[in-house]
């Protein structure tokens, strides 16, 4: 996917040349709602994600950086503010593996998309009635594409 997909977000401060996502994979979740899965270079490092999106806002965001010094592994709720984007708002994996973190981001979606859509400052995102069978069929390519990405992750990420 490209930058121009996304919807904004005020929260990106970071200069575009020191972040960067690099082998976006659209993968579609339902109508009204997809993800992306990336490999995320900052700086000489670089780890894997995904966020899901409505055409409204970005409603999660994990980053799966492992034990990076300076940028553990975390994610973003989409609901943290109302009015303003999921970066606005990080909340770190219990634990410090990348393949675990994957795993609990896989987890966290599987069971809490349809929460945060519900709570969404949108009425739009609010309106839309999440899926579990879509949402299971998406883990499934989600978490295949994570595999395959995460070989490409720094091995300064791994503890």
């Amino acid at each position: 996917m490209r930058a121009s997909d996304r919807p904004a977000r005020s929260a990106d401060v970071a200069p575009a040349d020191a972040v960067r996502r690099e082998r976006e994979v659209k993968v579609p979740v339902q109508d009204g709602i997809w993800a992306t899965v990336f490999v995320k270079s900052q700086g000489p490092s670089a780890f894997v994600g995904f966020a899901v999106y409505t055409a409204e806002a970005e409603l999660l965001k994990f980053d799966c950086s492992g034990a990076l010094p300076g940028l553990a592994g975390h994610y973003h709720l989409g609901v943290a503010y109302a009015g303003h984007p999921a970066g606005s708002r990080r909340f770190p994996f219990p634990e410090a593996d990348p393949r675990r973190q994957v795993a609990f981001a896989i987890h966290f979606y599987r069971c809490h998309l349809g929460m945060i859509t519900a709570l969404h400052d949108a009425e739009s995102v609010r309106e839309i009635q999440v899926r579990s069978d879509a949402v299971e069929a998406s883990c499934v390519r989600i978490g295949e594409t994570l595999e395959r990405l995460l070989p490409l992750a720094t091995p300064d990420c791994f503890d």
